[in-house]
């Protein structure tokens, strides 16, 4: 993106959201499923995203990878609100917090929390190019044959490639 905020940008990037719109929400409730965030919808995560994104866009470099770029933004959100949340819970009483409403978050001492995310984009990036490509592209909600007629590969070559990415992540225990 440019530096300018022009009209043609922000419909740009508007349109980028919404064509990574179904990954950013299956990708959002993955997040809050494996740190055990239970104050926290995952329409909530999506929106505060969205936000970010929007405020941050001129950081996007055109050619890459919006959907990676958006997922990474997401995570970086929830890990600033769960930082947040454990501040606020550790301040004392009668401190300058205006809303202290005791929020129970059984994740935010388990040291795996900020470790989810670096594990998975650690095993997501072991995998070739090209898997990492289609299994976007099938969280995007794009069917296995559409996607081999766009990337001109075999059905079967599609389905195994995703296949097996999917298992390997699962194996390394970064998606359920």
């Amino acid at each position: 993106m440019t530096d300018n905020n022009t009209k043609s940008d922000l419909e740009e990037i508007n349109s980028l959201i919404v064509r990574c719109y179904s990954s950013l929400a299956r990708f959002a409730s993955h997040l809050i499923w494996r740190t055990k965030m239970r104050d926290i919808e995952p329409e909530d995560l999506i929106n505060m995203t969205i936000v970010r994104i929007l405020t941050k866009k001129h950081t996007f470099k055109k050619g890459t990878n919006f959907s990676s770029w958006a997922i990474a933004v997401m995570h970086n959100e929830l890990t600033s609100y769960i930082i947040a949340q454990r501040r606020q819970m550790r301040q004392p009483e009668g401190g300058l917090v205006i809303e202290t409403e005791a929020h129970a978050i059984p994740a935010v001492d388990d040291p795996s929390i900020g470790l989810v995310m670096r594990d998975f984009h650690q095993e997501f990036a072991k995998l070739s190019p090209t898997t990492q490509k289609l299994i976007l592209m099938s969280y995007d909600g794009i069917l296995w044959t559409d996607i081999a007629k766009i990337e001109q590969l075999p059905i079967g070559t599609v389905r195994s490639r995703i296949s097996r990415g999917k298992h390997r992540l699962r194996a390394a225990d970064v998606m359920p």
